[in-house]
């Protein structure tokens, strides 16, 4: 789903809107919240030393600061709860994805991905070439396999790949899982090369890359010995406990392994 969503960096003195387009599901209200979410703590141009609370998206923590009392922005709350209850969808991520993408100091105009923390999403930027920080992946999957870890665990590592057509002249319709949408999508390949995020049909697309597919088709299996196993050596080892109590008083002592001889 693309949307257009409009937030409001909601100052003392003004209202600044502000709008940006993003592409994901989550509703305008969420990425509304992340956005005022993501952006640094303000004091404001004003003295005063009032004690408000900000979201933190380095540390990931709503923090304590002292506001000036005008101006600043959104990410100003009076409570520690107002803040936790705001920013709540603020996915938690690896501290290099938390960055600002930069550019570097050099001049060439490379395309690479970053983890967008607003929108939840690895999307582009133009890097120089040089300098910048860790937020610079060479493709969507890097991107995707460091920063979307919580949604990806699990998933086989060929149905991170991007759908690959290939380099023959055919038009094949194929099916390739799409893991910005957690879905199976339709493409054409072309008859050769590509990658292994090629499926003749959705139903096999989504029973190899849909955790929730894998789940309710997977036979659970106990851990360790099968139940029935372990049941009975509970009951043995329940007996034997008995038997020590018992022999215990007569100044006796049980011997496990003969026990377990007998059974």
């Amino acid at each position: 789903m693309t949307a257009t969503f409009f937030y409001c960096l909601l100052a003392y003195t003004a209202i600044t809107c502000n709008s940006q387009e993003v592409t994901g599901d989550d509703s305008e209200e969420e990425l509304a919240m992340r956005a005022i979410c993501t952006m640094d703590s303000e004091i404001g141009p004003c003295r005063a030393l009032i004690p408000r609370f900000f979201y933190n998206r380095y540390t990931q923590r709503c923090q304590e600061f002292d506001f000036g009392g005008c101006n600043g922005n959104a990410n100003n709350f009076e409570t520690y709860k107002e803040c936790r209850v705001a920013c709540r969808t603020v996915q938690k991520v690896a501290k290099k994805c938390r960055l600002e993408p930069e550019t570097g100091r050099c001049r060439a105009a490379i395309t690479r991905h970053f983890y967008n923390m607003t929108t939840g999403q690895c999307e582009n930027f133009v890097y120089g070439g040089c300098g910048g920080n860790d937020n610079n992946f060479r493709t969507t999957e890097e991107c995707v396999e460091s920063c979307r870890r919580p949604k990806t665990r699990g998933i086989p590592k060929i149905c991170l790949w991007p759908a690959a057509r290939g380099n023959c002249e055919d038009n094949k319709p194929r099916y390739f899982y799409n893991v910005e949408k957690q879905a199976c999508e339709t493409f054409h390949y072309s008859g050769c090369d590509g990658n292994d995020n090629n499926f003749a049909n959705e139903e096999t697309c989504k029973h190899v890359c849909s955790k929730d597919m894998r789940a309710s088709t997977s036979m659970i299996q106990p851990r360790g010995k099968p139940f029935g196993s372990r049941l009975r050596a509970g009951m043995r080892t329940r007996e034997w406990r008995i038997k020590q109590k018992q022999l215990r008083k007569n100044g006796e002592r049980a011997d496990r392994t003969e026990h377990r001889g007998q059974n």
